[in-house]
């Protein structure tokens, strides 16, 4: 839902889906190649790989509102019945992400494998890796499952190592 916000005389955008992010060359990226912030108050600025400014592109309001905004990090959340990921905009708002583009979805496949496995894992610390592939297959489509789940994990261990750093059930689970 969009909502103008008087301080800054800008509309406020609280979700986006049919998203894609973008660089300063135009070309698809991740969202994951932007500093990850584990709270609300964690504004760092910096991002990595050398990347100047990310936009995010999408659509709010149910599709009726078109959305271009520069993001300068992430978060994700975990402790939801299903792993909800949010951008910093570069005027310091959280934006949800839903569903992305279609085209889109190749270029975060593993981020978002990666994003699944750790919410499993939260709330199933006793899970094995088997029990973890099982899960993946019962909730991703088959298209998704392509890359072997190994080479989703070692892409993304700074996250992981993170995530798990950072929160006390993944320290505990033994996958």
């Amino acid at each position: 839902m969009a909502s103008s916000d008087d301080d800054e005389g800008e509309i406020a955008i609280d979700s986006v889906t049919n998203y894609q992010f973008r660089n300063s060359q135009n070309a698809p990226i991740s969202f994951s190649i932007l500093p990850l912030h584990w709270n609300n108050n964690d504004h760092e600025q910096a991002i990595e790989n050398g990347e100047s400014s990310v936009a995010l592109l999408g659509m709010a309001d149910g599709g009726l509102q078109s959305v271009y905004t520069e993001v300068i990090g992430w978060k994700v959340e975990l402790s939801y019945a299903v792993p909800e990921v949010y951008m910093l905009s570069k005027g310091k708002k959280w934006i949800k992400l839903q569903k992305p583009r279609k085209c889109y979805g190749d270029v975060i496949r593993s981020v978002l494998i990666v994003i699944r496995c750790l919410h499993f894992a939260k709330r199933n610390v006793h899970a094995t890796r088997n029990d973890i592939w099982s899960h993946l297959q019962k909730t991703l489509s088959s298209c998704d499952l392509v890359e072997s789940l190994e080479n989703c994990l070692s892409a993304h261990l700074p996250l992981i190592r993170s995530a798990v750093a950072k929160d006390k059930d993944l320290a505990k689970s033994k996958v």
